[in-house]
């Protein structure tokens, strides 16, 4: 039993990662059509009931064709013996209209349309599907990062769609946490099954703890995200990129509208290209006379199709990822690190540099707040002395570090010759605080202030010498 149980999990953890997206489709399209739902868990309960199914039917002595008829006919019945309770209570089981329901409705379906029904016959089949191809196929390292990067994006689309249709789906953030949790757990269970090909389970505690701990950070992260992001926000987003592109769009409307246009021919005017006005054509095919049912098929077949190729798109696009992947793994000398370690460890350091930078903003803050508020609440003679050198280092001349103070005032003497004496009387100050280790007083510091702030208001020679200069080289 023990045994059996193991051989589930992880099949288990595929199917649980793949409802995930089934469920928001079929809460989307069951929600937009009846606003309740009814369908969609009897569609969840399908995929999990399958997979016990699939697990029972394999064990029968028959050959696989057989199986596999016997695994479909279960589904029949059971989709059937759902429909007459949840679509046609009123139904007497004695009338065998019930179980033919579902399928009627398909083939009614070049007439009519019955949502319910058409969403619980092709949901449960998928759903069927899913759990017996989770239970017939064992899962691979690729084949489980595929099915991450397939339902990511199917999971993604749902919720986009049901935003665009003003759907009130909730919050999709626990459904995404549980398919992210089942996604690294599934990973994580297939590459300790790579590693170590003597169980099926994690025998050692480290990976075990290992994998807790990343999915217990995923959460958290992933519950904080949908706490910030909220759909205001996201319309502020979407807002912004079209601001930027219709900005981009008239920049370059602008850049073309600068070129010259071309030359008219000289026979007149330039007759109207063939692809013009197609109005008329397309009337013409509006009023031509298809068949109604013909047209419910080409509805059909072009809905089945698009939607065909857009799955088949995707699909092929997360292969060949995968593919990608895959030769860079094969390269010698190449090593892919393990689930339990790696990705764990890059949280880690990525947790340590948000810290280091949140502690060097915070000093830079700090920093701030006491040059401009403490050193404007209680100035002392040094940050009087720095605030007027960082001023004549941007203003007039940096000070050499082979100068003394009071050979930097004769140098800014030369420059602020009027302002000879407060450059004196500060440097002084300075100098004797500084070397002389006399501590001057409040008042003394107040007359440095008003004497810094006279120098900076006084005029400046280097104006007159480059007037001058500019006079003697027109001369």
């Amino acid at each position: 039993m023990k045994h059996r149980l193991q051989q589930l999990m992880l099949p288990s953890v595929q199917l649980g990662m793949q409802v995930c997206w089934l469920y928001a489709w079929s809460f989307v399209v069951e929600m937009k059509v009846f606003g309740h739902l009814s369908v969609t868990p009897a569609i969840i309960v399908f995929a999990f009931l399958s997979l016990v199914v699939r697990a029972g039917v394999d064990r029968l002595p028959l050959k696989s064709v057989f199986r596999v008829v016997c695994f479909w006919l279960i589904w029949w019945f059971l989709s059937a013996l759902v429909g007459k309770l949840l679509l046609a209570p009123e139904t007497s089981w004695g009338q065998s209209a019930w179980l033919f329901a579902l399928p009627r409705a398909l083939i009614r379906l070049i007439f009519e349309t019955r949502v319910a029904e058409l969403l619980l016959l092709l949901g449960s089949a998928c759903a069927w599907y899913l759990g017996g191809r989770a239970a017939g196929r064992q899962a691979t390292y690729e084949t489980l990062l595929a099915q991450f990067q397939f339902g990511l994006v199917l999971l993604l689309g749902a919720f986009l769609l049901a935003h665009g249709l003003e759907i009130s789906t909730g919050h999709p953030v626990l459904l995404s946490l549980l398919f992210f949790a089942l996604s690294l757990s599934g990973i994580g269970l297939m590459r300790n099954r790579v590693e170590s090909e003597r169980s099926s389970l994690p025998a050692n505690r480290h990976f075990t703890g290992s994998l807790i701990s990343l999915i217990a950070i995923v959460f958290v992260l992933g519950l904080l995200a949908g706490i910030a992001i909220t759909p205001d926000l996201v319309a502020v987003l979407l807002d912004t990129g079209r601001f930027v592109l219709r900005a981009i769009e008239a920049v370059f409307v602008f850049i073309f509208s600068l070129l010259p246009s071309p030359d008219m021919p000289s026979g007149g005017e330039m007759e109207p290209p063939a692809s013009g006005d197609d109005s008329g054509v397309m009337e013409f095919y509006k009023t031509f006379p298809w068949p109604a049912i013909l047209r419910r098929i080409m509805f059909i077949l072009w809905v089945v199709v698009v939607l065909g190729m857009l799955l088949f798109a995707l699909w092929r696009v997360c292969t060949m990822v995968l593919d990608w992947l895959r030769r860079r793994g094969s390269v010698a000398g190449v090593e892919i690190e393990s689930l339990d370690s790696g990705l764990l460890a890059d949280l880690i350091a990525m947790l340590l540099w948000v810290e280091r930078q949140a502690k060097h903003v915070a000093a830079l803050v700090s920093r701030f707040v006491r040059n401009r508020l403490g050193a404007a609440a209680q100035p002392t003679w040094g940050s009087v002395y720095a605030g007027f050198m960082r001023w004549a280092r941007k203003k007039l001349v940096p000070r050499q570090p082979s100068q003394s103070v009071h050979e930097y005032q004769s140098v800014l003497g030369e420059f602020l010759p009027s302002a000879a004496p407060d450059l004196a009387f500060v440097t002084e100050v300075y100098a004797q605080a500084r070397y002389g280790g006399r501590e001057p007083d409040s008042t003394t510091v107040s007359e440095m202030q008003r004497a810094v702030l006279r120098i900076r208001r006084s005029p400046r020679r280097r104006e007159a010498d480059q007037t001058n200069t500019e006079i003697e080289g027109a001369e």
